[in-house]
């Protein structure tokens, strides 16, 4: 055991193999993790989901309807535009500070907000938007969910314990809430 987790060592790379031969199924769910159910309100996601009748529906349609190729196409132009922009920026940047850093980290924040923003709405961030600090609350949750659905978590070890980092949960929760105002309210505003 590890904590209250029951666990299994495969002494050698064979009997690993053996192991993820015999029980694949065992192994196509991921080991329940706390922040992760938080997170995506129940597994209601694609990537903490439980293997089941629900994972296979979900992955389904995102394989017809976001991951298709007719759809990757469609967008093609958009990214390469996009592409085109985060390029132009990173060389303006570059060419007008005396110092010549450039922060690609958040350039490459904004771009990803602008393709999402660009698939999802059909609109980009304007730049007064985007100064009032949209494509920084998008950076911010990227980073804290990162460090909170890919660290270690104490409370999956341990889950009678009633630990595993419910503040930062509570406010990732607020910060995707908040993002969430923010898409409605531009989805409402006919943009």
């Amino acid at each position: 055991r590890l904590g209250q987790v029951p666990a299994l060592v495969a002494s050698s790379p064979a009997a690993a193999a053996e192991l993820m031969r015999a029980h694949d199924h065992a192994f196509a769910t991921r080991p329940y993790f706390r922040t992760a159910e938080i997170l995506t309100y129940g597994f209601r996601d694609l990537v903490f989901a439980p293997h089941g009748e629900h994972w296979c529906h979900v992955r389904r349609l995102c394989s017809q309807h976001v991951r298709s190729a007719a759809r990757s196409h469609r967008h093609s132009a958009m990214r390469e535009r996009e592409v085109a922009a985060l390029v132009q920026a990173v060389a303006d940047h570059a060419s007008s500070s005396a110092a010549a850093v450039v922060d690609v980290s958040g350039a490459l924040y904004r771009f990803a907000n602008d393709v999402i923003c660009r698939v999802v709405s059909g609109t980009r961030l304007s730049r007064e938007e985007e100064g009032g600090g949209r494509s920084e609350l998008f950076r911010e949750l990227i980073e804290e969910n990162t460090a909170l659905l890919g660290g270690f978590c104490v409370g999956g070890l341990l889950p009678g314990a009633g630990v595993g980092g419910r503040a930062a949960v509570r406010r990732q929760r607020s910060g995707l809430e908040e993002l969430q105002a923010v898409g409605r309210a531009a989805g409402e505003g006919g943009r």
